[in-house]
């Protein structure tokens, strides 16, 4: 959604979106957050004036306004010298939503659309889970439906047209919205990798002026909570643990004559004596028992250990909003995203060479 700041109006949050993003704000440092949103938002912002490629000083710049309701932080790391802002939103499925709002303006040179994408891989190859929505300003690609999904670009000429069509299909993004402005054109995108219902829409909510060229559209995203396979175990026997002199002296008191005088060939015989001797083990050999386990099978730990005591410091943090549970609770989150990878990368190996090693016989 593009607006100015002249022509923002707070009625856009009557229908209390989660989240909100506006591109091309024209925001500066002599506008206060608390002059656009209310206190139900936390609100990210990146004006024209911080680091961007442009030398103007009006104009441009994004944000991104999130109800309190959902924990969210951002990430500076990532962010490009273009006009882009990305917010990492914790959701209640227990999954993060990763949201990327940009303004490329116009004309856009192919340098600076480049230098975008570059960004937006080094997120695609850490981060799961990613949206970019904003202005592109490329207006000569044809979209076309598949079926109700996303949107398939066709027609497609100019450099900037090409790399990023390219960029979508090595990133495995599809481009949801479908909405056209006044020209018969699509200026925003909404590109996602994740794997669930994306529906977008023309947006009614808004009562002040509407820019021809970008009309405001709306997301709803239906994520539904994956839950994780329960592996079925198998009860096994604690040989380690039986009783064997009770085994012994239960096994000395069968009388095998008599238990095998009604068989007729061998193979009734061997069942027989299976059955006697089952009966005698899993009377005297205890069983052991597993537990249903909540986290995947490479998580050590010591991960699992650093993802409880992280849940505790955010717990706590979003009761008290103590500083030193929010900066205890951001250390924790970075240590358990780096063992989170190793114990993968681990796990992988091993498997890896487990296949090697079968392989070879």
């Amino acid at each position: 959604m593009r607006t100015k700041l002249r022509s923002i109006n707070m009625e856009i949050l009557a229908n209390d979106f989660d989240v909100i993003v506006l591109t091309e704000t024209w925001l500066n440092t002599c506008v206060f957050d608390g002059e656009i949103f209310d206190t139900r938002y936390n609100m990210f912002r990146r004006d024209r004036q911080a680091n961007t490629f442009s030398e103007k000083v009006d104009g441009g710049g994004v944000l991104i306004a999130v109800t309190k309701k959902i924990n969210c932080y951002r990430n500076y790391d990532f962010e490009s010298k273009c006009e882009d802002l990305l917010v990492t939103l914790e959701l209640k499925s227990g999954s993060n939503l990763n949201l990327c709002a940009v303004y490329l303006p116009s004309p856009l040179e192919i340098s600076h659309l480049e230098h975008f994408l570059d960004s937006s891989r080094k997120v695609l190859d850490n981060m799961q889970d990613v949206m970019i929505i904003g202005d592109f300003n490329i207006a000569g690609i044809d979209w076309v439906h598949v079926g109700d999904g996303p949107l398939r670009p066709t027609n497609y000429r100019q450099k900037v047209e090409c790399v990023i069509v390219d960029f979508m299909s090595s990133c495995n993004l599809n481009q949801y919205n479908h909405v056209l402005n006044h020209q018969n054109r699509i200026l925003d995108f909404v590109l996602t990798n994740i794997e669930h219902n994306v529906i977008v829409s023309k947006s009614n909510s808004i009562s002040c002026k509407v820019d021809g060229y970008h009309p405001p559209i709306e997301i709803n995203i239906h994520k539904v909570k994956q839950k994780m396979l329960q592996v079925k175990h198998s009860p096994k026997h604690q040989y380690f643990r039986g009783d064997y002199n009770k085994i012994r002296s239960r096994l000395d008191a069968v009388h095998w004559d008599a238990e095998f005088k009604d068989s007729k060939n061998v193979d009734e015989a061997v069942a027989k004596f299976y059955d006697i001797v089952g009966k005698v083990i899993n009377e005297l050999v205890p069983l052991k028992k597993y537990k249903n386990k909540n986290y995947p099978v490479w998580y050590s730990k010591n991960l699992i250990s650093i993802l409880r005591e992280k849940e505790k410091c955010r717990q706590k943090f979003k009761i008290f909003k103590n500083q030193l549970d929010e900066l205890e609770w951001k250390l924790l989150k970075d240590r358990s995203k780096n063992l989170i990878k190793e114990c993968y990368s681990k796990y992988i190996e091993r498997n890896k060479r487990s296949k090697i090693l079968l392989d070879l016989y």
